[in-house]
């Protein structure tokens, strides 16, 4: 993997166009879903010829085999869908073939459940991980490309620029997910927090300078955190097992649904719509997972080093995180007291 990685950050930097430039972050974030893909499908690859999903049985499609010159990454400008309905099916296609994927080959890392102790058993129900083989293998993939590219990007980043230039850059890139905070309580029935959500965004707009001050915290308007896989949770629906999904972490099915869902209650998608910077959201992505990176490296530090097992740390935190995002930060009387984490993910 790491020759492939040199080769990669070869490929880009022939190019000489620079670290900064948009054609430069569009050929990185695509050669970096390159490279992860590529891994991956070599892994699920064999597990499906070990469960006799052979050639000439679906298992090409499965996988993700494409016709000699065909790509995988980021669609050239030129072919990319702009009308809304094209990308619901384009993203349809995408979604089918990853459900296949899950269901097809996840099924063949499945852990087994210890039926002969009570005690293990009950382990195994409350870490709801029965992927735990598969999601393993890519959490140490995560690991790995965070070691060699996120990390070091981020603490170039805090080295670099002074903490008032990244508070700022935080505060834009917060101000901008509160559309999706505020869309989420009104879905969640919750007059306050969608009042809250809504109020944020006019006082930090305008006078917050497009959201680069947080003024309304110092008004006493503090941040609230919805999303759609907490709405979903409010209307009843069930977790699902928990998910580890190449290059974005900890997940769940019903938090991957509601990714779907954030993504539409976006104002920003909409907008990239209409544009041929196709560079644009991408670049946004990036600097959301740097800031979100460099606010925690001493944190993931400490866990790291301070872990038995670091994966199953992580999938602790991520649980009991959500579930305090999903109660508002109010524990249950039945539940763990110690259940909120100041972790932020």
């Amino acid at each position: 993997m790491v020759p492939k990685i040199r080769r990669f950050a070869t490929r880009v930097g022939s190019n000489r166009v620079g670290i900064v430039g948009p054609a430069s972050v569009s050929r990185v974030w695509t050669g970096l879903f390159d490279l992860v893909h590529a891994k991956m499908m070599r892994r699920l690859s064999g597990r499906a010829a070990e469960n006799g999903l052979g050639e000439g049985n679906g298992a090409d499609f499965l996988i993700g085999r494409r016709p000699r010159g065909a790509r995988w990454g980021l669609a050239d400008s030129r072919l990319a869908p702009r009308r809304p309905v094209d990308v619901i099916l384009a993203g349809g296609v995408s979604f089918a073939r990853a459900a296949l994927v899950a269901g097809a080959l996840m099924l063949a890392a499945c852990a087994t459940p210890p039926e002969d102790d009570p005690i293990a058993l009950a382990e195994y129900e409350a870490n709801n991980d029965p992927f735990e083989p598969i999601n393993r293998e890519i959490f140490d993939i995560n690991l790995f490309l965070d070691r060699i590219l996120l990390k070091p990007a981020a603490q170039a980043y805090v080295w670099l620029f002074p903490v008032e230039f990244r508070d700022a850059i935080h505060n834009i890139l917060t101000n901008a997910d509160e559309p999706v905070n505020f869309a989420n309580a009104v879905l969640q029935g919750d007059a306050e927090r969608a009042a809250t959500a809504f109020g944020r965004l006019a006082i930090n707009t305008t006078l917050g300078v497009g959201g680069m001050i947080d003024v309304a915290s110092d008004l006493g308007l503090e941040p609230v955190e919805e999303d759609f896989g907490q709405t979903l949770a409010v209307w009843g629906i069930d977790s699902g097992p928990y998910l580890v999904l190449p290059i974005f972490g900890p997940a769940t099915v019903r938090d991957g649904f509601g990714r779907v869902g954030d993504f539409f209650f976006d104002p920003l998608t909409y907008v990239l719509w209409n544009t041929d910077k196709d560079y644009i959201g991408p670049s946004i992505l990036a600097t959301t997972a740097l800031d979100l990176r460099s606010r925690n490296l001493d944190t993931l530090d400490e866990i790291e080093r301070t872990s038995v097992d670091f994966y199953a740390t992580i999938r602790s935190l991520y649980q009991q995180r959500r579930e305090d995002l999903i109660n508002n930060g109010v524990t249950l009387e039945d539940e763990d007291p110690f259940i909120s984490d100041p972790f932020d993910y």
